[in-house]
Parts: C-alpha cells; sequence; structure tokens
C-alpha cells in the first residue's frame, strides 16, 4: 500500500509548460485525502521549488521537499520552509572543481549554501542569465583562485561535448556523484557532495515519516532520478524518460505532458479507498492536514 509519494519536477510533475495543471494537482489532492504524503524531489534551488511546493498544498500538510538533488532538504512548518538537512561540498573540493571546469573552458556555476547567491566564472553566460531570471539569486563572479565565503551546495557545469567528456573523467576519477542535467540544456552535467544524491534525501525523509521503501512510490525521468527508481517499491518511468530510467523503473506511465501521474495515482487512491470503507475508517482522521490539527 502506498503511504509516500516522491515526484521529481522537469520533466515529471511539470508538463513543457512549466506548470502543473490541474487535473494533476486534483489527483495530488486526491491522494492527500487518503493519507498518502507526497514530497517533491528535484535538482532545482528552493528559490525555484517553494511555489510550486506551496501550489500542491505542502504546507498545508507539512512535506518535506529535496532540493538540489538531496544537497538541502526542507520541511514546511504551518507556512515556513525550515531547512533540516545541508550537504555542502567540502571547500577544497568545490575549489577545485570550479578551477578545473574553468580551466577547460566551461560554463560553471556553483549554488551558495545560503540560498541566496550562485558563484560562477561566466556572469553574462547564457546559463548564468537564466539561473539568476527564474531563480533570483544573485551571481558572484569566481574562478576558483581562493576559498569562498560559503560552502557550495550543487554545481551546473555546462559546454561542448568535448570539453565535457574531459570534465566526466576528472570527476570521475575524483569519486564525484554528477549526472546529466534535466533542465539545463542535454550538454550539461550537475555536480553533488561525494555520496549525495536524491536518494539520500529520500531515505532521510522516509526515516523521519517512519515509512518502508516497500510503501514509497516515486516518479521521474531523468538520470538523477535512477538511484531513487531502484530503491522504491514502486518505481514510474515517465513516458518521456530516457532509457537509462527506462530500464530501471518497474512501472511506466505517460509522458509529463499527458498528466502523466494521474492514473497511477488514482489507482492508489482507490485501493486505500476500499480500504477506508471495509475498515469503517472516517475520511478525515487521517487526511487532516497537519498544521489545522486541533
Amino acid at each position: 500500500m502506498i503511504k509516500l509519494l516522491f515526484l521529481d519536477l522537469d520533466g515529471t510533475l511539470l508538463n513543457k509548460s512549466g506548470e502543473v495543471t490541474k487535473e494533476t494537482l486534483e489527483a495530488i489532492r486526491k491522494g492527500r485525502r487518503y493519507g498518502i504524503k507526497v514530497c517533491i524531489a528535484t535538482g532545482r534551488s528552493i528559490s525555484r521549488t517553494k511555489p510550486l511546493a506551496k501550489f500542491i498544498d505542502g504546507f498545508k500538510f507539512d512535506d518535506y521537499v529535496i532540493c538540489l538533488n538531496g544537497s538541502k532538504i526542507y520541511k514546511f512548518t504551518n507556512d515556513i520552509l525550515n531547512q533540516v538537512e545541508s550537504h555542502p561540498i567540502i571547500e577544497e573540493d568545490a575549489q577545485m572543481i570550479f578551477k578545473k571546469a574553468n580551466d577547460l573552458g566551461l560554463t560553471v556555476l556553483g549554488y551558495g549554501e545560503k540560498d541566496t547567491k550562485y558563484y560562477t566564472n561566466k556572469r553574462f553566460s547564457l546559463l548564468s542569465m537564466f539561473v539568476k531570471r527564474t531563480s533570483g539569486l544573485q551571481p558572484i563572479k569566481y574562478k576558483g583562485e581562493k576559498l569562498l565565503d560559503e560552502s557550495i551546495s550543487k554545481f551546473l557545469i555546462k559546454g561542448n561535448n568535448e570539453k565535457l567528456n574531459k570534465m566526466k573523467k576528472f570527476l570521475t576519477k575524483k569519486e564525484f556523484e554528477w549526472c546529466g542535467s534535466s533542465y539545463a540544456s542535454d550538454k550539461s552535467i550537475e555536480v553533488s557532495k561525494k555520496n549525495i544524491n536524491k536518494l539520500t534525501g529520500v531515505k532521510f525523509v522516509a526515516k523521519e515519516l517512519g515509512i518502508e521503501a516497500k510503501d514509497i512510490a516515486y516518479f521521474g525521468d531523468g538520470a538523477n532520478d535512477i538511484k531513487a527508481l531502484k530503491w522504491v517499491g514502486h518505481s514510474y518511468a515517465m513516458g518521456n524518460a530516457i532509457d537509462e530510467v527506462k530500464e530501471v523503473a518497474k512501472f511506466r506511465a505517460l509522458s509529463n505532458n499527458e498528466n502523466g501521474i494521474i492514473e497511477p495515482l488514482e489507482k492508489y487512491a482507490a485501493q486505500l479507498e476500499s480500504t477506508t470503507v471495509s475498515s469503517n475508517t472516517v475520511l478525515s482522521d487521517f487526511a487532516e492536514p497537519q498544521n489545522e490539527k486541533k
């Protein structure tokens, strides 16, 4: 029985216009009415994620929110979103990654741990301007020449395939976590602290809520979803997912532009509804928003 639902954003919960459709929102609300807990798991920063988390009613149910591929985890308490976990990249490692990417002629962008700035070697690149426009974070020019005044939570690195492949080999040799970016472009990668990824975030939230892997569903489409998809009991690859995701997921959903999460979620809600009826449970007993309990 599903008790916890993890949703990737880009290519999964969001359609090609970057929106949650009203039909998808209603399916999520229906799942919540039957006690299914919901958690966003994304590579985005919190500034780009919070409005979407609020839109799907996260503030009413004290949702957890996983950002920057597990580097940051937040939790709603009433209408306030508090940070509960942070896994920044070690300072010397961050400096080394910056310098290597810059030396290769790549565009590199590091999200500051304080959630107010990002550091980049090319402030006016298309990547930098995109992040500034969509996140509201302030860009700081940096090339890896000295230690920063704050830690880096995640890197976004972009460039042509030849240079990017050299960076990938460097990162692999140094045992860093990296994966293709699901929202920047197909010629970019994301880098997190060693041994930190969406799966570590999923395990943290599951432990906090006391829910086992067999009772968890995860929907995703990109490389940064693969480890989590392998761990949960109910793994879904979106119809638009990359082949590697489709290979590891147990189930296939429709694409993000076809409201892909609706059918599976309605199925789980129907199962819970039949259990509720057979046990004479009052629906409001477990579907009441946590911050509205008396």
